[in-house]
C-alpha cells in the first residue's frame, strides 16, 4: 500500500486486481482514497480483460504502476512496447485456481458470488474465506477452499510448470510474505513483507515509498519461500481431487482428497466454538 500511495502522490496511477460485481478483474486508481479496493489477498485467478489496451493508452502520457502475478506482469511487458512510464510489481505466487471452483464452493454455502460486496481470504496469518465480514468457517479453522488452495490441489495446470517461480523475475519489484524473517516476533505479528528489488525502477519505487526497510538474507528468504526456487509440485492428490470434482461437488472432492486434514479442521472449529482452545492461529502448509 505504501508503494501505491507514494506512486499516486507523485502523479501516477495504479492498476491491480479488485473484486467488483462478482468478478476478480483489474482496475485503475488515480487517488489514494480508492486504493482500498486492492487490499487483501485474492486466492483465485483474476481476469485481465481490457487491462492491456488501457495500459497501452495510459503509458503514452502517464506513469502507471501495475501490480499483479508474475505471468500477468510478463504479459503486460509483452504488449506495452514503450515501457518508459510503466512500473511493475509481481507477487510471490503459489498458483491460482479457476474462479469456477470458488463459485461452486460458495454455492454450496448458499452464497451467490454476484451478490457479494466484499470477500476476504485471510486475516494476516489466519486463512479462511469471509463473505462481507462473515466467516464461512469458525475463525481460526480453515475452510475447504483455502485448505485445498494451501495444499496445492486446485491450481490451473500451467501453474505447476510456472517459469517465473525463481528469484529473477521480469518485474521491477517482487513482493510477498516474509516467511522465515529474522525480525523480532512482535514485529512479525504486525505483518511484514519480503521485497526483492529487480531493477533501477524498483530502486526508485522503494526510495520514494517512505517504508522502513531492513536487509534480508537472500538464501534464507529463498529457503522459506518455495516459489522462489520452483513451481508448486503437482501431486496425485490434485488428480484425485479433480476426478471426484467431475463427478461430485467441491467440498466432497476436498474431503475425498484430504480426509484427515478436513477432519482436523472440523475438530479444531468445534473446540474453538466450545472455547476449549483459542481461535486465530495461522494455518500454514510447509512445502
Amino acid at each position: 500500500m505504501a508503494l501505491s500511495r507514494a506512486f499516486i502522490e507523485a502523479g501516477g496511477s495504479v492498476c491491480s486486481c479488485a473484486f467488483e460485481k462478482g468478478v476478480f478483474g483489474f482496475r485503475f486508481v488515480d487517488s489514494k482514497e480508492e486504493l482500498n479496493v486492492f487490499t487483501g489477498s485474492k486466492y483465485v485467478k483474476s481476469n485481465p480483460l481490457g487491462v492491456y489496451k488501457e495500459l497501452i493508452n495510459r503509458v503514452k502520457t502517464d506513469k502507471v504502476l501495475f501490480i499483479g502475478l508474475p505471468c500477468q506482469v510478463a504479459a503486460v511487458k509483452n504488449v506495452v512496447k514503450d515501457a518508459t512510464n510503466l512500473y511493475t510489481v509481481d507477487l510471490i505466487c503459489h498458483g491460482t485456481p479457476s474462479p469456477k471452483l470458488l463459485e461452486d464452493f460458495l454455492a454450496q454455502n448458499q452464497i451467490e458470488i454476484n451478490n457479494i460486496k466484499d470477500i476476504q481470504f485471510r486475516r494476516k496469518a489466519v486463512f479462511g474465506i469471509s463473505n462481507d465480514n462473515k466467516p464461512l468457517s469458525v475463525l481460526g479453522s480453515c475452510d475447504p477452499y483455502l485448505l485445498a488452495f494451501l495444499c496445492g490441489l486446485i491450481y490451473t495446470d500451467n501453474c505447476y510448470e510456472c517459469k517465473y517461480a525463481t528469484v529473477k523475475r521480469g518485474s521491477d519489484l517482487t513482493i510477498g510474505d516474509s516467511w522465515g524473517s529474522e525480525l523480532d516476533i512482535e514485529e512479525q505479528k504486525k505483518g511484514i513483507s519480503l521485497i526483492l528489488c529487480q531493477t533501477t525502477k524498483g530502486e526508485q519505487l522503494l526510495e520514494s515509498s517512505g517504508m522502513q526497510l531492513n536487509p534480508v538474507d537472500l538464501d534464507l528468504a529463498i529457503k522459506n519461500n518455495a516459489q522462489l526456487r520452483a513451481p508448486s509440485p503437482k501431486s496425485k492428490l490434485h488428480d484425485r481431487f479433480f476426478y471426484k470434482y467431475r463427478t461430485g461437488r467441491f467440498k466432497q472432492a476436498v474431503f475425498y482428497s484430504l480426509p484427515f486434514k478436513c477432519i482436523k479442521q472440523r475438530i479444531k472449529g468445534l473446540l474453538i466454538k466450545m472455547r476449549i482452545i483459542r481461535g486465530g492461529g495461522g494455518y500454514i502448509i510447509s512445502r
